[in-house]
């Protein structure tokens, strides 16, 4: 933090924006953790009252790190940010195939991901899926083949890379937060793009699954109501709130 400090006053006292060089005088520096953000916006949600009854987390799932934060009734006890982002995923992805290229496979992933994020409902299924990655023009368009017999096998080697990529990923994630998270947990904030590739772990893990309603009363399709009920009623339920639900909420209140 010091020296992040140090490095912002070097660079401000000769900055250029717009080929206009200025002069900036640093007068305050506060620094908070990844992850304060949501947990601040949460606060102002609910209340000062209310964070000092809750056992809190924050997991933050960014590009090269993810951060987990931990309030025990208004204290901040902990806070660890390794580098397990979503890089690591791509990683696995690269070096399984040949010829792709890091941005387009991220940004073809997460297409198809938002493609199906609010993918019809019904009463049998009240919880997120994962993308068919195969049926994905997006995904398909990643292939460089021409010829059409291997340009299918192409498009299944990256497939089956994208399905052990999410795995090894996961599996790294779901060791750390074992190791990192205290129990019970009241809630946990849940921020950050790369959590959406790994919502459908993020469920199982948390034990949650999305509260449903019909779009009208006579009709058998549903809709996420922005609740979660326990995926497994005989198991304990933590609930995930979705940082990017709550930071609009704020917005349009205050």
């Amino acid at each position: 933090r010091r020296r992040f400090e140090e490095q912002l006053r070097v660079m401000l006292a000769n900055f250029t924006v717009r080929k206009q060089y200025l002069k900036v005088n640093l007068e305050r520096f506060l620094c908070r953790p990844e992850g304060g953000g949501l947990a601040a916006l949460r606060i102002k949600q609910q209340g000062v009252d209310w964070l000092r009854n809750q056992q809190l987390a924050v997991l933050m799932f960014g590009h090269r790190n993810t951060t987990a934060l931990y309030f025990d009734r208004g204290q901040l006890k902990l806070g660890d940010s390794p580098l397990l982002g979503f890089a690591n995923m791509l990683d696995i992805v690269l070096d399984m195939t040949s010829g792709l290229d890091r941005e387009r496979l991220a940004n073809s992933l997460f297409d198809a991901r938002y493609t199906i994020i609010n993918k019809v409902y019904s009463k049998d299924r009240n919880h997120s899926a994962r993308p068919n990655w195969i049926t994905f023009d997006q995904i398909q368009a990643l292939a460089s083949a021409k010829d059409p017999s291997l340009r299918e096998k192409e498009i299944s080697h990256i497939v089956d890379a994208i399905r052990v990529a999410t795995a090894q990923y996961w599996d790294k994630l779901n060791r750390w937060m074992d190791k990192i998270l205290p129990r019970p947990l009241n809630e946990v904030i849940i921020g950050g793009g790369a959590a959406y590739h790994v919502e459908v772990e993020l469920e199982t893990y948390f034990n949650c699954a999305w509260e449903l309603q019909k779009i009208d009363k006579y009709s058998s399709v549903y809709e996420r109501t922005g609740e979660y009920v326990p995926k497994d009623d005989k198991l304990p339920m933590i609930p995930m709130v979705w940082g990017s639900g709550f930071i609009t909420q704020v917005q349009e209140t205050f």
